[in-house]
């Protein structure tokens, strides 16, 4: 048979790891829970510095795939969402 893989940081099981994740660690750091796909460094505890390192694989997939379609474009659309995400991030902070 074929057996089913799950990837670190794919929280809904949907093969991807999009900003449905994200959603998903936050919750998990809100409400202060454990789930050990969310636990991106494997420090036993789900928190921002895991939201983070999703945050950072979407980035570098999008970065990629960009770089593939494209060599010289630059993709304007990732500049927006570093800031979003910078935004987000320093929500935190305050």
């Amino acid at each position: 048979g074929q057996e089913d893989t799950v990837l670190l940081g794919d929280l809904n099981y949907d093969s991807l790891i999009n900003i449905q994740d994200i959603i998903i660690s936050a919750n998990l750091v809100i409400n202060n829970e454990y789930n050990s796909f969310a636990d991106i460094n494997i420090d036993g505890t789900v928190d921002v510095l895991d939201i983070i390192q999703i945050i950072n694989i979407i980035l570098n997939d999008e970065l990629q795939i960009n770089r593939k379609n494209n060599q010289y474009g630059f993709n304007h659309n990732y500049e927006s969402k570093i800031d979003i995400i910078r935004n987000w991030i320093e929500s935190f902070e305050k």
